[in-house]
Order: structure tokens, then sequence, then C-alpha cells
């Protein structure tokens, strides 16, 4: 049987803001509001690669790379 899920690549709030244009308070703010997916885990938040590039899309950040 294989893992559900296999080669998932998370980002904390600290590796987005190295990324986005954006600080660390605004990515914060963008998940209390629902705007950017985010799981806790172990008192912090992490974003899915998915998830960032979706919201990445959505907000106009295109021409940037993960």
């Amino acid at each position: 049987m294989q893992p559900l899920l296999t080669n998932v690549t998370e980002y904390g709030i600290e590796d987005i803001a190295k990324v986005l244009p954006i600080g660390e308070q605004q990515i914060r703010r963008y998940i209390k509001t629902g705007e950017l997916k985010a799981t806790l885990k172990r008192n912090r938040y992490r974003v899915a690669e998915e998830d960032l590039k979706t919201f990445m899309v959505e907000k106009g950040f295109t021409n940037l790379n993960l």
C-alpha cells in the first residue's frame, strides 16, 4: 500500500516571507482571514506547496519561483 501523501512540501511563515515581497505579519493576516490555507503543527503554521502556489496566483505573485 502506498502512502497517501508523498513529496508534500510545506513552508513556514519565515520561508514564505523570503520568497514573497510581503512581511511575516501580513502572511499571518492572510492565514487568519483564510486567504492563505495553513495548518498548525507544533505551534507553527505550515503551508502546503499547492496552497501557496494557489495563493500566489490569486494575489498576482506569478513571476516568482518556489
